[in-house]
């Protein structure tokens, strides 16, 4: 009896471990590997002569696939002059990486005027779209960055991209 019962313990374990290699080898994941999205953050960094809305700046995170810019990221900042005298007020952006350059597309205004529109490499170089504050005058600015939907995938997919925004004043 202890032959028999020996017998059928080694055929249950042979038997569990075909079924174990034949679900592994069938075993298939439908489309295959999916590089993820873009995922991009924009950081509105604090200004000696501007105020910030909400107060330190504003952080807006969100992956990106190519889309229209209604289904980008959009980051909204109220910036008021905290000077006596007019400004003329600027944006540029730091990348961590220049990965995004050429295919982030970024367009800003301020109180809905536009500002710039291209690329986030051009904001980076120093765009020179600007926009004049009076004293202690506001504006909401409005970023936006997407992905045209004929962007390379190759160019986008899996990147990351920490930007910060600083805005770069000049007295009138």
């Amino acid at each position: 009896m202890h032959a028999a019962r020996t017998h059928i313990e080694w055929t249950a374990l042979l038997l569990g471990a075909a079924l174990a290699a034949l679900a592994v080898a069938g075993w298939q994941v439908q489309g295959g590997i999916d590089t993820p999205p873009a995922e991009v953050t924009f950081a509105a960094a604090p200004s000696e002569e501007l105020a910030l809305t909400p107060p330190g700046g504003t952080v807006t995170s969100r992956t990106l696939r190519a889309s229209e810019p209604a289904d980008g990221l959009e980051q909204r900042t109220t910036v008021q002059n905290a000077t006596g005298g007019p400004l003329l007020v600027g944006l540029r952006a730091e990348a961590e990486t220049s990965e995004l350059d050429g295919v982030l597309l970024v367009r800003v205004s301020a109180g809905g005027e536009g500002v710039f529109d291209g690329t986030l490499g051009e904001l980076r170089a120093g765009a020179p779209g600007r926009f004049e504050l009076a004293s202690h005058e506001s504006a909401e600015v409005t970023v936006q960055a997407w992905i045209p939907p004929a962007a390379d995938e190759d160019l986008w997919r899996g990147r990351v991209g920490n930007v910060r925004l600083i805005y770069v004043t000049k007295a009138d």
